[in-house]
């Protein structure tokens, strides 16, 4: 989104650019320039791209879009033709027959994505936020992420579910050095990523295993 911005220079797009680059974590140097010409989609107090994706109204934008993309190949195909004819990020939520289909999706994915928060700050208490679930699609890093946001002093395991295989989202302070040890005590276990935000694949048979070693790690 930053390289296509930069590029193309084209000054309507400037909200599309923030979006992208936002999602990705990135705050890009053009943020004083998009929050000039659109105020009502900012906020004050910027300190990183999170607060912009959780806090303001192209971050929500930003969401509502990765959300679109766990679409079929039909409606993400509408829904980046919709996109292509974007004039401003207030056409983005507008219910017209062309967005009809993302913002149905993004509702539903929302409501799920809003039920499973709440259910994981029902273990605020403790040092580590757990999170296990199951469905059709997904959200591991989107609510990893989101709670690390609201609780940046605990470490976080997002687990889904999918037959015999469990995928982990885990964030915290240098949690890939403990990743890389549990790792080596699990069978048919995988993972990797940044210092302080990884994944793994493990067997579902062995994530209670994974669980008090993760804690033991931790002590």
């Amino acid at each position: 989104s930053y390289l296509a911005y930069k590029i193309a220079d084209r000054k309507e797009d400037i909200w599309l650019a923030m979006a992208g680059c936002i999602a990705d974590c990135y705050l890009p140097d053009f943020a004083d320039e998009f929050a000039k010409r659109y105020p009502e989609f900012w906020t004050k107090d910027v300190k990183s791209p999170f607060d912009v994706y959780y806090n303001t109204e192209i971050g929500k934008i930003a969401l509502s879009l990765n959300f679109g993309l766990k679409d079929s190949i039909t409606h993400v195909v509408q829904l980046q033709n919709f996109l292509i004819s974007c004039k401003s990020p207030n056409d983005v939520f507008q219910e017209l027959e062309t967005t009809k289909a993302f913002r149905d999706k993004y509702n539903e994915i929302n409501k799920k994505y809003e039920t499973l928060l709440k259910e994981a700050k029902e273990s605020e208490s403790h040092k580590i936020i757990y999170l296990i679930y199951g469905g059709d699609s997904s959200l591991s890093s989107d609510l990893a992420n989101r709670l690390t946001y609201l609780y940046p002093d605990k470490f976080v395991m997002v687990v889904y579910k999918k037959g015999v295989i469990s995928n982990v989202s885990l964030r915290g302070i240098k949690i890939r050095n403990h990743l890389e040890k549990i790792l080596r005590k699990l069978e048919n276990a995988r993972g990797g990523g940044h210092e302080n935000a990884v994944g793994a694949t493990i067997r579902t048979e062995d994530l209670d295993k994974f669980k008090d070693l993760l804690e033991n790690e931790l002590k």
